[in-house]
């Protein structure tokens, strides 16, 4: 591609925060989550692929960027990753924990890279209901994403001890605070 890997991973994260960015501004909880992914998947030693598909994990299910955009930008590898990462059409309006315990059964099957960012999504969105995201949401939906997510993080198991201990410390914080 002709840049410097450090290149790559300001360049997706530009991509991804004008991906997302509406006419009415990008939500702070959504550019919260994007920052957070990336910083926990830097955190643990992901390699500038992972910290750039990182940045890009949600483009395609939550800012419709085809994918084959990502490819022609970032080349092949992090467009596997994203692709992998982004549930297909089919899990998106299902209830809860039936679409999570469709992330798990696909999630297994996936290679390290994306486990790690899996879990460092999963990390964040655990970490949200603990700042008060999902407020709006009725105390079920939150147990069903609490519980739901720790059967992927599970899934995700021994890609990074750090960032497991952080995801059990997020899911317990998460539980005493839905009770």
């Amino acid at each position: 591609m002709g840049y410097h890997s450090s290149d790559m991973v300001a360049r997706a994260c530009i991509f991804s925060i004008r991906a997302h960015w509406t006419p009415s501004k990008l939500p702070s909880s959504l550019l919260d989550h994007i920052l957070e992914v990336a910083e926990l998947v830097r955190s643990v030693g992901g390699t500038d692929i992972e910290q750039s598909a990182a940045w890009l994990h949600a483009v395609a299910q939550d800012a419709n960027v085809p994918i084959d955009d990502v490819r022609k930008t970032f080349g092949v590898k992090i467009a596997e990753i994203v692709e992998n990462l982004t549930s297909p059409p089919y899990f998106r309006d299902k209830p809860i924990l039936e679409r999570r315990a469709l992330q798990e059964h696909r999630i297994r099957t996936m290679d390290c890279s994306v486990k790690l960012i899996k879990l460092a999504c999963l990390t964040s969105e655990i970490k949200s209901v603990n700042r008060g995201y999902y407020s709006e949401w009725s105390k079920q939906e939150r147990d069903d994403l609490i519980e739901g997510s720790y059967w992927v993080a599970m899934a995700c198991w021994g890609v990074s001890g750090s960032l497991e201990r952080e995801f059990n410390l997020a899911y317990l914080r998460a539980r005493d605070f839905c009770r």
